[in-house]
């Protein structure tokens, strides 16, 4: 199974050389993050399914199907959000299990 990170993409766009280097500053990043109480919260993150480019925006969404109803998704300057409606009435909130949170990239 894969993951559903490229970590190879990452890795290039923040010009790491090597899988080690990109973990270990990522460790450095929350142990800041924590360390200077930057606890304000990114809708971007916490309210969005799937975040990254439109294919795969748009392929999460079909893979999870009905799970994801009325989601919309939102084409932003810097990624692509599959969203939470604004108004959780119409719909019931997405809750990721162990087993929903990933899938297989042979059937995709």
């Amino acid at each position: 199974m894969r993951a559903l990170i490229a970590y190879d993409n990452l890795k290039e766009l923040l010009h790491f050389s090597s899988y080690d280097q990109l973990a270990a500053a990522h460790k450095q990043w929350v142990e800041d993050s924590i360390a200077h109480l930057e606890s304000s919260r990114d809708s971007k993150w916490t309210a969005s399914i799937a975040i990254g480019n439109l294919e795969f925006v748009e392929r999460t969404k079909q893979i999870l199907g009905a799970r994801v109803k009325g989601r919309k998704v939102k084409v932003a300057s810097e990624c692509t959000q599959l969203r939470e409606p604004r108004s959780s009435c119409q719909t019931e909130p997405f809750v990721a299990t162990e087993q929903d949170n990933t899938y297989l990239w042979i059937s995709v």
